[in-house]
């Protein structure tokens, strides 16, 4: 719940970004409140008034307090994001458990620069939120961002395999980005989701494959199986793909897996006889 709103004579020359006019005003006023001092910052952030943000922050205000913090999530407020990170007076990898971090944000959002700020300042592309290790390549894949940021979070380092990007991906039926996730190297057969505190995802972990089937995606399972997706692999509760699809009433890939099924055990049988 927000505090009481400070008085306009410690507002106005913040919202102006003018220093003087505000130091002279807090002396006048007396030592702000610890509240009154964050509720002044969040009002420095909303504004961006670069100058003000150091001086309240010298008198006890936190970035990482409420309300600053979470306007710091803001696009509109990332002039004051670019200056508290640039200063070291805040830590580009602080990780909210509900937003995650702010380069999680900046790729849910597609925002490409602000992508491009977070790394080059030593955002960690593999931190993910609490409560899902939900992390910035599966974000992007969720939101099917521009495979140009993808390609940044790459090169910055973010893990494929651990991401659980292509498994996103897959559910998620993002068609351009399974392939394009296929054509980085991605290993088609990892099983994703396995360590998740989320046990929606943890109690269903497996394969993307295992997740094309929950959309009932025929075309992102074909793709996947021809980049060499393993029908046999089974999920954490032990089923393979095509098991899966019957258990969940996915009909129209349980038909396509099915069907490529009773080709293989052809294909297999033919080979048999062919060496008798």
């Amino acid at each position: 719940m927000p505090f009481a709103s400070p008085p306009s004579a410690l507002l106005t020359p913040i919202e102006n970004n003018e220093l003087a006019t505000l130091t002279s005003a807090v002396q006048i006023s007396g030592s702000p409140s610890l509240p009154t001092l964050n509720e002044l910052l969040a009002h420095a952030i909303r504004h961006n008034a670069i100058k003000t943000i150091p001086y309240l922050v010298s008198l006890g205000a936190s970035p990482l307090s409420d309300p600053p913090f979470n306007l710091l999530y803001s696009p509109a407020s990332f002039p004051s994001f670019q200056y508290l990170v640039e200063t070291g007076m805040l830590d580009i990898n602080i990780d909210d458990e509900v937003i995650g971090t702010f380069l999680i944000s900046a790729v849910m959002r597609n925002n490409k620069p602000h992508v491009e700020f977070c790394l080059k300042h030593g955002a960690d592309a593999n931190l993910g939120t609490y409560a899902f290790r939900w992390s910035a390549l599966a974000s992007a894949a969720e939101y099917d961002v521009n495979l140009d940021i993808v390609d940044l979070l790459i090169a910055g380092g973010a893990d494929l395999n651990s991401s659980n990007a292509l498994h996103t991906a897959a559910e998620k039926g993002r068609h351009n980005m399974v392939r394009f996730l296929i054509g980085k190297g991605t290993n088609v057969n990892a099983v994703g989701f396995e360590y998740c505190l989320s046990d929606s995802y943890s109690n269903e972990a497996g394969t993307a494959l295992h997740f094309a089937v929950d959309a009932n995606n025929t075309e992102v399972a074909k793709l996947l199986i021809e980049n060499g997706a393993d029908v046999t692999i089974r999920d954490v509760k032990g089923r393979t793909a095509l098991e899966r699809a019957n258990e969940k009433g996915m009909d129209d890939v349980r038909l396509y897996l099915d069907e490529l099924s009773r080709h293989e055990i052809y294909r297999v049988r033919r080979n048999e006889k062919a060496k008798l």
